[in-house]
């Protein structure tokens, strides 16, 4: 169902998700608050679903904003792995925390301790 133009792929939007996870206030004197990140995430859901431009329907791209705990970005994760067929694009803005081996957490439970954030992710970016 995707489409291929200029030798470029383009997702089909109907059978594509998106999950955009963003955590911009922190109760940890280590981890400053990012006050861009609201803006990022309304942003990029408005161009994800413009009626003309967008590539998802409104109900295809969930936004998970400041969680609390990792039941909420689970959730939404698992919806979208479940529904894609297509693409599958998860984009999450906050702090990366590095922990003593070397793994990324990404910091999006608004620990009190930068020791713990959520599950590492390995990653070779």
């Amino acid at each position: 169902m995707s489409g291929r133009a200029a030798g470029r792929w383009f997702p089909y939007g109907p059978g594509s998700r998106a999950v955009l996870i963003g955590t911009g206030r922190f109760t940890s004197a280590d981890l400053p608050d990012i006050p861009s990140v609201p803006g990022n995430l309304r942003g990029l859901w408005a161009a994800l679903t413009h009626p003309v431009q967008g590539l998802l329907a409104p109900e295809h791209c969930r936004v998970v904003a400041d969680p609390t705990d990792q039941s909420a970005v689970g959730a939404a994760l698992a919806w979208a792995v479940r529904e894609a067929e297509e693409l599958l694009l998860v984009y999450y803005a906050g702090h990366g925390i590095l922990d003593d081996t070397g793994l990324l957490h990404l910091g999006w439970c608004t620990p009190t301790s930068t020791r713990w954030a959520s599950p590492p992710s390995r990653s070779s970016w």
